[in-house]
């Protein structure tokens, strides 16, 4: 099994070369050599692939697959998870009621299953799910579902009006969790 970064792609048309080694030497990829479909290349990715040549002697790449960003993105969902965790733990001890907790992973799984209906529908073909809802889902605390969604089924990912507003989201949470565990001038404490 040989890889490397997939250096052009022309996506339009299926096909894209992948530089070899540390050589001046390209290998062709083809669409219909990718065993699983679920991204479209992109230059850059990372590509694992079995070297062969075709009739007229072109290395040819087969049985290929994109290798997942898998540490990166994990590494960035544990960083903007931290405050989160942190206040809603915070907050389930100051009113001693385990809800807080729960609200995170409810909407993320919420908002992570319309991603992919969402996604499953524009595969089909049929009607999609409206980007308000999405938006509304991660607004109420899904956002972290929805960035898993993004780097799993890669789904709303690219798009860059809908990436703009979902980091608008993202970042609120973020601001009100530091304002309220660092820069508030008194401790929320009932009773």
């Amino acid at each position: 099994m040989h890889k490397g970064k997939l250096t052009i792609w022309k996506d339009d048309r299926g096909f894209g070369f992948i530089q070899l080694d540390d050589t001046d030497k390209k290998v062709f990829l083809h669409i219909s050599s990718l065993r699983n479909k679920r991204k479209r290349p992109q230059e850059g990715d990372i590509i694992k692939y079995q070297l062969t040549t075709d009739e007229k002697g072109k290395l040819t790449a087969i049985n290929a697959s994109i290798q997942e960003k898998f540490l990166g993105w994990m590494i960035g969902l544990l960083v903007l998870s931290i405050l989160p965790i942190w206040g809603t733990v915070k907050l389930s001890m100051i009113y001693r009621n385990p809800l807080p907790i729960a609200i995170y992973p409810m909407t993320g799984l919420i908002t992570y299953w319309f991603y992919a209906h969402d996604k499953k529908q524009a595969t089909d073909g049929n009607w999609r799910t409206p980007e308000q809802t999405l938006h509304f889902w991660e607004l109420i605390g899904g956002w972290i579902g929805g960035f898993i969604a993004q780097n799993t089924l890669h789904h709303k990912s690219k798009k860059s009006s809908y990436q703009s507003v979902y980091w608008i989201i993202v970042a609120i949470h973020l601001a009100g969790w530091t304002y309220w565990l660092f820069l508030q001038p008194y401790n929320l404490r009932l009773g």
